[in-house]
């Protein structure tokens, strides 16, 4: 089980037999998953991707504001969604 707080802090995925990836430990795995992330997914064995990673990470809710437009006077939060 993976507390809130874990999630809160970074990326978390849990595979079917229990394993647990952390932040940009994850992201690889993920790609894997997906139809052509498997083709990009050798980029995170790069140094520095794990600092890239870790820096969008922490300034996700910043960067979400230039990639989704909201209405003019909308409020989001986590635990709420947007009003």
């Amino acid at each position: 089980m993976v507390s809130f707080e874990a999630c809160m802090e970074a990326m978390q995925l849990v595979l079917p037999d229990g394993t647990v990836y952390v932040g940009d430990r994850a992201f690889p795995h993920l790609l894997r998953l997906t139809r052509y992330g498997r083709y990009f997914s050798w980029l995170f064995r790069l140094p520095g991707t794990n600092l890239i990673y870790r820096l969008i990470a922490r300034n996700r809710l910043a960067l979400s504001g230039f990639l989704i437009r909201k209405e003019k006077g909308a409020k989001c939060s986590i635990d709420e969604g947007c009003e």
